[in-house]
């Protein structure tokens, strides 16, 4: 196995900023924690989304891509590489000492790839938007080395055909010689974040909204905090409570995608480590306050998706019965009021108030 020398990568809570941690601290020869990446992405997100059958929760904003470029400086680099080619431009890759981002399907945990099959097949959701790194190959034994956010190993070529994403794209990344003003960038991306949810609330567009747009033909989309209003309002009082079948599809969703999808906790959590973080490197006393409050968020979270974790039939049943359903809606007021007091400390801390 043809590998790049001295490459390390670690699990993480979600794949793109995982990859992007593991790309840049091997590329710049530091060592910040999938946190830091996360928050320079601008990564955390709202969204409530509805079709005439499903409603469905997005935890992280779909940008996170190119707000990490914009953070870090970076230049993208996106090559088209159809079948015929495309081991050649890893190989080619691989022998500079450059990482190969791809997306595609889970390509190592049977588990995963058997949820990604059941997505497209109960919600007919394309799966293939996982990102995945290369850092090695072998021509005999005709496999490729690649991690993600959960685990690292060999996938055969012609694995790696059949579950990459169809547009064939290989990324990388050039980086400018060191990273520099790390404070700086710190506050600018918590300004740009505070900036979506408060000025700019349909940009940028939900995680979900790549999958569920078109793909389930949704008649709302709501983002930030037009998102958490609607949530509070609407949730279980809308279509997927018109029948049992509307209502395991709903829950299907947020079960397999957006509480395996962000951690188990809305990214909550590693947002309030990215503050902790950025608080120990600009010394602003206030993130640490601020992280508090979205680690707060994150446990009720994890307690609002373990209500709905059992039998959806016996959940849809309490759910109609008004002397069983006040845990439900008191899990939603639970989460709307931390999602707020949260938000609100962090546009006053990005905004100097």
């Amino acid at each position: 196995m043809k590998m790049i020398e001295g490459f390390k990568v670690k699990i993480g809570t979600l794949c793109i900023s995982s990859v992007l941690r593991d790309i840049t601290n091997h590329m710049l020869g530091v060592n910040y924690g999938e946190e830091i990446y996360y928050g320079l992405g601008c990564g955390l997100f709202f969204a409530y989304t509805m079709s005439n059958e499903v409603v469905g929760l997005g935890g992280f904003t779909d940008l996170i891509l190119d707000n990490l470029r914009d953070s870090l400086t970076l230049t993208k680099v996106e090559t088209y590489a159809p079948d015929d080619v495309v081991f050649d431009k890893i190989r080619f890759s691989i022998d500079a000492g450059l990482p190969v981002l791809v997306s595609g399907l889970h390509f190592h945990s049977k588990e995963d790839l058997a949820l990604d099959t059941e997505a497209t097949e109960k919600l007919d959701l394309p799966m293939n938007y996982h990102y995945t790194i290369i850092a090695g190959y072998d021509d005999e034994t005709k496999e490729l080395f690649m991690a993600d956010n959960k685990s690292s190993g060999n996938v055969s070529y012609e694995n790696f055909l059949k579950f990459r994403d169809h547009r064939n794209m290989l990324t990388q990344f050039l980086f400018p010689p060191t990273l520099e003003h790390l404070d700086a960038r710190i506050y600018a991306a918590i300004r740009k974040l505070t900036d979506y949810w408060y000025r700019m609330p349909e940009n940028p567009k939900s995680f979900a909204d790549v999958y569920t747009t078109d793909f389930l033909h949704l008649s709302n989309v709501y983002n930030t905090m037009e998102g958490l209003e609607n949530f509070r309002k609407l949730f279980l009082h809308g279509p997927e409570m018109e029948s049992l079948e509307n209502f395991q599809k709903s829950m299907f969703f947020i079960q397999a995608i957006s509480y395996r999808g962000t951690g188990g906790d809305m990214t909550r959590g590693l947002y309030s480590r990215f503050l902790r973080e950025g608080g120990a490197i600009t010394g602003e006393d206030k993130m640490l306050e601020v992280s508090k409050l979205y680690a707060t968020a994150a446990r009720e979270w994890r307690k609002f998706f373990k209500i709905f974790d059992g039998n959806p039939t016996v959940i849809y049943e309490q759910i109609k019965d008004e002397t069983q359903n006040s845990v439900f809606f008191e899990a939603i007021e639970q989460v709307y009021q931390c999602e707020m007091t949260a938000m609100s400390a962090l546009n006053d801390l990005a905004y100097g108030k």
